[in-house]
């Protein structure tokens, strides 16, 4: 996983459809700028015009590969207070939205299609709400605990523990999604870091249990063997 892609702007995601290409601007965007902005521009207080502006924009993105076509939309805040080394202002942006959205971590084919969706519907959430994001991480690991039959407890820590006792690195790795759920669900110090810390965990967990690499490694190199290297 690389987090440093997300904690960027709107262009080089991978795409939601084929995960091979990246995301490109398509054409213009729309820009608004928004009621906020224009009343602190007209009528700042003692006559004073904002050095800010603050706008809200739209556009299209396109798979470099597929084509396929992602909807953004984000806030762009211009402010002559802050300039770079040429003199130029620094425009502040934050994506709010993509529809399809990007994926964060690689979800393996084989995966549960409860667990998937739940996933991608996080996706979706991590521009907008991170605490719903997180929870939906959590809901996720429940899912999961599902999957590998934990038997039905009072509490999800308590499946966690139970857990334990016959996949320990697995439980020990859901139960640090748990607390980061726990932190979405009651809005505490929940970051963006946090949540993609809670992404990297989930996608070791995913491998661990539906990666299917080995298995069809393992086919592979017994078709080869037996056929002694000659075609098949």
């Amino acid at each position: 996983m690389k987090k440093e892609i997300w904690r960027q702007f709107t262009e080089n995601l991978p795409c939601p459809s084929c995960e091979n290409g990246v995301l490109k601007y398509c054409g213009e965007y729309i820009r608004r700028e928004t009621l906020e902005s224009r009343l602190d521009n007209n009528f700042g207080p003692a006559g004073i015009v904002s050095p800010a502006a603050r706008f809200l924009e739209t556009g299209n993105l396109e798979c470099s590969t597929c084509k396929e076509a992602v909807i953004f939309v984000r806030s762009r805040e211009e402010d002559v207070r802050h300039l770079d080394d040429d003199g130029f202002e620094i425009d502040f942006i934050k994506p709010l939205y993509y529809f399809p959205a990007p994926p964060i971590i690689n979800i393996p084919l084989s995966c549960a299609p409860v667990i998937s969706e739940l996933l991608k519907v996080s996706f979706q959430l991590f521009w907008i709400d991170l605490g719903s994001c997180a929870n939906k991480i959590r809901t996720a690991a429940e899912c999961i605990m599902d999957h590998l039959q934990v038997p039905k407890l009072d509490t999800l820590n308590a499946r966690i523990i139970e857990l334990k006792k016959t996949r320990p690195t697995i439980s020990e790795h859901l139960m640090a999604i748990k607390w980061i759920g726990n932190s979405g669900s009651h809005n505490i110090n929940i970051t963006k870091d946090l949540v993609l810390d809670g992404y990297e965990i989930m996608e070791y967990v995913l491998e661990q249990i539906f990666d299917d690499r080995e298995k069809q490694l393992s086919l592979l190199v017994q078709k080869i063997n037996k056929n002694k290297g000659s075609s098949f």
